[in-house]
């Protein structure tokens, strides 16, 4: 399904951007450009900066599959009406759209019919991977964590899954260090208590699943080219949330701003400066 980019994500944005510029606390900035049958669409940035000098960094963003466009909503509800409660504690950079082509074709892929988010490796194909990972370097932080929001098409076959078996929930992956500095249990529970539906069958697809959690180590799976993967050198934890399709969007979006704002309740007060984050980080940083 087709969209118009101007009416659904390019008249809030430029409602966003007035709005922070007026405050002097951010800058929506045009990271770069991309094409459709002559048409240009810039990919945005937007960056806000805490008045706090001790405030930690967070990376969000959506819509690297132009078919999962609840993230994208989402992100916009966020910037609109929910950030300011946070910015004592966080600077934000939100890209809300990773993939414009796709999102106005309705399309996983971009117009050059590259899927982005395989597409993060050593030297990136697609425009869109080669911006965000020069906007990584550039802004160079250390985000407390970093948020990919995504959707389960529930109405397409997967892998060698059959339609029928596709998670008809909210679901978390997570990337840490180790057990020990995990947070994604307690985002999930969060969802729960919100009374959003969690999947929590056993596996989903061939990951193991617990009760709504897909956690991994860092420093391993490194293959795919993700952006998940990717962010891992900038971001202590990294998470990537599935909502599926067949839920109403109003639901959707729903789930994807309630899982971003139980993050930010938990990392206020995760400390980094010492100890086992300082050692992992500093590892990590040697491969």
């Amino acid at each position: 399904m087709g969209r118009n980019y101007q009416r659904n994500f390019g008249v809030r944005i430029s409602k966003i951007k007035r709005k922070f510029n007026v405050r002097n606390i951010s800058n929506v900035r045009d990271i770069g450009n991309v094409a459709l049958d002559s048409v240009i669409y810039p990919l945005y940035a937007v960056i806000v900066k805490s008045p706090n000098k001790d405030a930690k960094k967070v990376f969000v963003s959506a819509g690297v599959h132009g078919d999962e466009p609840a993230g994208v909503y989402a992100l916009l509800g966020f910037l609109e009406d929910k950030i300011e409660r946070y910015l004592d504690d966080y600077s934000f950079v939100v890209l809300p759209c990773l993939n414009p082509t796709g999102f106005v074709r309705g399309s996983r892929f971009n117009a050059d019919c590259i899927d982005i988010n395989r597409d993060f490796k050593e030297i990136a194909e697609s425009k869109e991977a080669s911006y965000i990972k020069r906007l990584l370097r550039r802004q160079q932080s250390n985000y407390a964590f970093a948020m990919d929001l995504h959707e389960d098409r529930t109405d397409k076959r997967t892998e060698d899954i059959p339609i029928h078996k596709n998670p008809r929930g909210f679901y978390l992956y997570e990337v840490s260090y180790d057990r020990k500095t995990r947070r994604g249990h307690k985002i999930i529970d969060s969802m729960k208590n919100d009374g959003i539906r969690v999947y929590t069958d056993k596996k989903v697809y061939y990951c193991s699943n617990e009760n709504g959690l897909l956690w991994k180590p860092k420093l391993i799976h490194h293959k795919e080219g993700t952006i998940e993967e990717y962010v891992q050198r900038y971001a202590f934890n990294a998470f990537t949330t599935e909502t599926p399709t067949c839920w109403p969007m109003k639901e959707r979006i729903h789930a994807q701003i309630t899982a971003l704002c139980a993050a930010l309740e938990e990392f206020k007060n995760v400390q980094y400066a010492s100890g086992r984050y300082a050692t992992a980080k500093a590892r990590y940083a040697t491969r």
